[in-house]
Protein backbone atom coordinates (compact mmCIF):
# COMPACT_ATOMS: atom_id res chain seq x y z
CA UNK A 1 0.00 0.00 0.00
CA UNK A 2 1.09 3.38 -0.60
CA UNK A 3 0.33 6.23 1.29
CA UNK A 4 0.06 10.37 1.19
CA UNK A 5 -0.52 13.13 3.15
CA UNK A 6 -2.92 15.31 1.86
CA UNK A 7 -3.61 18.10 4.48
CA UNK A 8 -4.27 18.78 8.19
CA UNK A 9 -7.10 21.26 8.39
CA UNK A 10 -9.25 22.26 11.34
CA UNK A 11 -7.63 19.58 13.55
CA UNK A 12 -8.23 16.99 10.96
CA UNK A 13 -5.59 14.66 8.90
CA UNK A 14 -6.86 13.74 5.42
CA UNK A 15 -5.25 11.22 3.73
CA UNK A 16 -5.21 8.85 0.74
CA UNK A 17 -4.26 4.87 0.64
CA UNK A 18 -3.55 3.41 -2.78
CA UNK A 19 -3.98 -0.57 -2.47
CA UNK A 20 -2.02 -2.87 -5.06
CA UNK A 21 -4.75 -5.40 -7.12
CA UNK A 22 -3.06 -7.87 -5.28
CA UNK A 23 -3.00 -6.61 -2.37
CA UNK A 24 -7.21 -6.44 -2.76
CA UNK A 25 -7.57 -10.22 -4.46
CA UNK A 26 -5.91 -11.49 -1.00
CA UNK A 27 -8.08 -9.77 1.16
CA UNK A 28 -10.90 -10.69 -0.73
CA UNK A 29 -10.04 -14.60 -0.95
CA UNK A 30 -9.88 -14.25 3.08
CA UNK A 31 -12.90 -12.90 2.98
CA UNK A 32 -14.66 -15.12 1.02
CA UNK A 33 -13.30 -18.31 2.79
CA UNK A 34 -14.48 -16.48 5.93
CA UNK A 35 -17.92 -15.98 4.87
CA UNK A 36 -18.14 -19.44 2.95
CA UNK A 37 -18.02 -20.95 6.53
CA UNK A 38 -21.76 -19.65 7.09
CA UNK A 39 -23.24 -20.72 4.11
CA UNK A 40 -25.19 -23.73 3.79
CA UNK A 41 -25.35 -24.92 -0.18
CA UNK A 42 -27.96 -28.05 -0.96
CA UNK A 43 -25.30 -31.21 -1.70
CA UNK A 44 -22.66 -29.49 0.24
CA UNK A 45 -22.12 -29.59 4.19
CA UNK A 46 -21.57 -26.59 5.68
CA UNK A 47 -18.53 -24.66 4.57
CA UNK A 48 -17.26 -27.51 2.08
CA UNK A 49 -18.98 -26.23 -1.34
CA UNK A 50 -16.87 -25.31 -4.01
CA UNK A 51 -15.28 -21.42 -3.90
CA UNK A 52 -17.18 -20.36 -7.67
CA UNK A 53 -20.51 -21.82 -6.12
CA UNK A 54 -20.27 -20.09 -2.36
CA UNK A 55 -18.97 -16.65 -3.55
CA UNK A 56 -22.05 -16.79 -5.83
CA UNK A 57 -24.11 -16.77 -2.73
CA UNK A 58 -22.31 -14.44 -0.73
CA UNK A 59 -24.37 -10.63 -0.36
CA UNK A 60 -21.94 -8.28 -2.40
CA UNK A 61 -22.01 -5.88 0.30
CA UNK A 62 -21.04 -8.30 3.14
CA UNK A 63 -18.16 -9.65 0.48
CA UNK A 64 -16.96 -5.72 -0.03
CA UNK A 65 -16.92 -4.78 4.01
CA UNK A 66 -14.79 -8.06 4.71
CA UNK A 67 -12.38 -7.29 2.31
CA UNK A 68 -12.10 -3.90 2.79
CA UNK A 69 -12.20 -3.62 6.70
CA UNK A 70 -9.19 -5.54 7.46
CA UNK A 71 -7.22 -3.02 4.48
CA UNK A 72 -8.12 0.29 6.34
CA UNK A 73 -7.43 -0.86 9.58
CA UNK A 74 -3.88 -1.84 8.12
CA UNK A 75 -3.90 1.57 6.41
CA UNK A 76 -4.70 3.41 9.49
CA UNK A 77 -2.04 2.26 12.10
CA UNK A 78 0.29 2.37 9.56
CA UNK A 79 -0.44 6.39 8.47
CA UNK A 80 -0.73 6.88 12.39
CA UNK A 81 2.44 5.38 12.88
CA UNK A 82 4.57 6.78 9.70
CA UNK A 83 3.12 10.17 9.64
CA UNK A 84 3.00 10.60 14.04
CA UNK A 85 -0.42 11.41 14.06
CA UNK A 86 -2.01 11.90 17.86
CA UNK A 87 -5.49 10.50 16.80
CA UNK A 88 -8.19 11.00 18.76
CA UNK A 89 -11.17 9.29 17.70
CA UNK A 90 -12.55 6.93 14.76
CA UNK A 91 -11.08 7.12 11.58
CA UNK A 92 -13.42 7.59 8.85
CA UNK A 93 -13.63 6.83 5.29
CA UNK A 94 -14.52 9.69 2.94
CA UNK A 95 -14.18 7.95 -0.24
CA UNK A 96 -13.43 4.51 -2.07
CA UNK A 97 -12.74 4.10 -5.76
CA UNK A 98 -12.57 0.75 -7.07
CA UNK A 99 -13.27 1.33 -10.40
CA UNK A 100 -9.46 1.06 -11.57
CA UNK A 101 -8.29 -2.44 -13.02
CA UNK A 102 -4.77 -1.79 -11.16
CA UNK A 103 -5.53 -0.12 -7.83
CA UNK A 104 -7.73 0.50 -5.39
CA UNK A 105 -8.11 4.23 -3.82
CA UNK A 106 -9.75 5.03 -0.81
CA UNK A 107 -9.40 8.44 1.28
CA UNK A 108 -9.37 8.56 4.93
CA UNK A 109 -9.54 11.23 7.14
CA UNK A 110 -7.95 11.76 11.06
CA UNK A 111 -9.58 13.40 14.12
CA UNK A 112 -6.33 15.03 15.76
CA UNK A 113 -6.00 16.32 19.08
CA UNK A 114 -6.29 19.78 19.22
CA UNK A 115 -3.67 22.09 20.46
CA UNK A 116 -4.76 25.07 22.81
CA UNK A 117 -3.64 27.65 25.30
CA UNK A 118 -5.42 27.30 28.63
CA UNK A 119 -4.94 30.48 30.38
CA UNK A 120 -5.38 31.34 33.84
CA UNK A 121 -7.83 29.19 34.34
CA UNK A 122 -7.46 29.94 38.08
CA UNK A 123 -7.87 33.12 37.87
CA UNK A 124 -11.10 32.97 36.27
CA UNK A 125 -12.39 30.18 38.25
CA UNK A 126 -11.68 31.92 41.35
CA UNK A 127 -13.71 35.29 39.78
CA UNK A 128 -16.59 33.04 38.89
CA UNK A 129 -16.86 31.63 42.11
CA UNK A 130 -16.76 34.76 43.74
CA UNK A 131 -19.82 36.34 41.80
CA UNK A 132 -21.72 32.82 41.99
CA UNK A 133 -21.11 32.59 45.45
CA UNK A 134 -24.97 32.20 47.19
CA UNK A 135 -25.36 29.78 44.27
CA UNK A 136 -25.68 25.58 44.51
CA UNK A 137 -22.78 23.10 43.18
CA UNK A 138 -24.70 22.47 39.99
CA UNK A 139 -25.13 26.55 39.33
CA UNK A 140 -21.36 27.21 40.43
CA UNK A 141 -20.29 24.03 38.00
CA UNK A 142 -22.62 25.50 35.33
CA UNK A 143 -21.17 28.83 35.19
CA UNK A 144 -17.62 27.57 35.13
CA UNK A 145 -17.97 25.26 32.50
CA UNK A 146 -19.90 28.21 30.09
CA UNK A 147 -17.04 30.74 31.29
CA UNK A 148 -13.80 28.42 30.38
CA UNK A 149 -15.99 27.21 27.12
CA UNK A 150 -16.00 30.59 26.14
CA UNK A 151 -12.78 31.95 26.56
CA UNK A 152 -10.49 28.99 25.62
CA UNK A 153 -10.13 28.94 21.55
CA UNK A 154 -10.34 25.39 20.96
CA UNK A 155 -11.19 23.57 17.58
CA UNK A 156 -13.20 20.61 17.63
CA UNK A 157 -12.19 18.01 14.77
CA UNK A 158 -15.42 17.71 12.83
CA UNK A 159 -15.04 13.61 13.04
CA UNK A 160 -15.58 13.68 16.97
CA UNK A 161 -18.61 16.19 16.58
CA UNK A 162 -20.25 13.45 13.82
CA UNK A 163 -20.03 10.91 16.36
CA UNK A 164 -21.67 12.14 18.89
CA UNK A 165 -24.44 13.76 16.87
CA UNK A 166 -24.95 9.99 15.71
CA UNK A 167 -24.56 8.45 19.22
CA UNK A 168 -27.28 11.48 20.02
CA UNK A 169 -29.74 10.66 17.12
CA UNK A 170 -29.55 7.05 17.32
CA UNK A 171 -30.50 7.68 21.14
CA UNK A 172 -33.44 9.69 19.81
CA UNK A 173 -34.75 7.08 17.56
CA UNK A 174 -34.47 4.20 20.25
CA UNK A 175 -36.56 6.62 22.78
CA UNK A 176 -39.26 6.92 20.10
CA UNK A 177 -39.51 3.23 19.13
CA UNK A 178 -39.46 2.52 22.61
CA UNK A 179 -42.73 4.61 22.63
CA UNK A 180 -44.28 3.19 19.89
CA UNK A 181 -43.87 6.23 17.90
CA UNK A 182 -42.23 7.69 14.64
CA UNK A 183 -39.43 10.15 14.48
CA UNK A 184 -42.08 12.02 12.27
CA UNK A 185 -44.36 12.18 14.68
CA UNK A 186 -42.25 12.85 17.80
CA UNK A 187 -40.94 15.85 15.90
CA UNK A 188 -43.92 17.24 14.85
CA UNK A 189 -45.25 16.96 18.65
CA UNK A 190 -42.35 18.94 19.69
CA UNK A 191 -42.63 21.40 16.66
CA UNK A 192 -38.67 20.84 15.15
CA UNK A 193 -37.40 19.60 12.39
CA UNK A 194 -34.71 16.66 11.88
CA UNK A 195 -32.55 19.39 11.04
CA UNK A 196 -33.25 21.73 13.79
CA UNK A 197 -32.64 19.08 16.22
CA UNK A 198 -29.25 17.97 14.62
CA UNK A 199 -28.01 21.63 14.71
CA UNK A 200 -29.05 21.11 18.24
CA UNK A 201 -27.06 18.33 18.71
CA UNK A 202 -23.95 20.05 16.77
CA UNK A 203 -24.02 22.71 19.22
CA UNK A 204 -24.03 20.32 22.45
CA UNK A 205 -21.68 18.14 20.57
CA UNK A 206 -19.25 20.80 20.58
CA UNK A 207 -19.74 22.38 23.81
CA UNK A 208 -19.36 19.22 25.68
CA UNK A 209 -16.33 18.05 23.60
CA UNK A 210 -14.44 21.81 24.32
CA UNK A 211 -15.03 20.60 28.07
CA UNK A 212 -13.82 17.52 27.86
CA UNK A 213 -10.52 18.58 26.54
CA UNK A 214 -10.38 21.79 29.13
CA UNK A 215 -10.68 19.46 31.96
CA UNK A 216 -8.62 17.02 30.63
CA UNK A 217 -6.01 19.97 29.93
CA UNK A 218 -6.41 21.19 33.68
CA UNK A 219 -5.95 18.05 35.33
CA UNK A 220 -3.05 17.11 33.84
CA UNK A 221 -1.79 20.78 35.16
CA UNK A 222 -3.11 19.71 38.60
CA UNK A 223 -1.16 16.55 38.50
CA UNK A 224 -4.54 14.96 38.82
CA UNK A 225 -4.92 10.97 38.74
CA UNK A 226 -6.63 8.08 39.34
CA UNK A 227 -5.26 5.27 41.67
CA UNK A 228 -5.92 1.82 41.61
CA UNK A 229 -8.01 1.56 44.33
CA UNK A 230 -10.13 4.42 43.37
CA UNK A 231 -10.63 2.35 39.97
CA UNK A 232 -11.60 -0.52 42.28
CA UNK A 233 -13.65 0.66 44.31
CA UNK A 234 -15.63 2.43 41.64
CA UNK A 235 -16.25 -1.03 39.81
CA UNK A 236 -17.30 -2.58 42.53
CA UNK A 237 -19.86 -0.24 42.65
CA UNK A 238 -20.95 0.01 39.15
CA UNK A 239 -20.17 -3.33 38.84
CA UNK A 240 -17.82 -3.37 36.08
CA UNK A 241 -16.30 -5.91 34.75
CA UNK A 242 -12.32 -6.22 35.01
CA UNK A 243 -12.36 -5.66 31.16
CA UNK A 244 -13.94 -2.56 31.11
CA UNK A 245 -12.20 -0.93 34.26
CA UNK A 246 -9.74 0.72 32.47
CA UNK A 247 -12.92 3.28 31.42
CA UNK A 248 -13.15 4.30 34.56
CA UNK A 249 -10.07 6.17 35.04
CA UNK A 250 -11.05 9.28 33.08
CA UNK A 251 -14.39 9.31 35.06
CA UNK A 252 -12.69 9.39 38.00
CA UNK A 253 -10.18 12.24 37.20
CA UNK A 254 -13.05 14.31 35.71
CA UNK A 255 -14.74 14.46 38.70
CA UNK A 256 -11.71 15.05 40.71
CA UNK A 257 -11.02 17.61 38.69
CA UNK A 258 -14.67 19.02 39.02
CA UNK A 259 -14.09 19.01 42.84
CA UNK A 260 -11.02 20.73 42.28
CA UNK A 261 -12.20 24.11 40.42
CA UNK A 262 -15.02 24.12 43.00
CA UNK A 263 -12.50 24.61 45.71
CA UNK A 264 -10.43 27.58 44.22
Amino acid sequence: MKLKLIKTEKNTAFTTVTFEKKEVENAQKIATTKLAKEITIKGFRKGKAPPNLVKAQIDPQKLNNETFFPLFQQAAQKTIKDFKLAVIGQVKLEKLDTKSKTACKANLSFPLMPQFTLGDYKKTVKSILTKVKDKNKDQKLAAISDTLIKKTDITVPQGLIDQEVNQSLSRLVQQTESLNLKLEDYLKSIKRTAGQIKEEYEKKAQENLKLDFILSAIAQKENIKASDKEVNQLAKLSKTPDNLKSRLKPVIIRRKTVEKLLSF
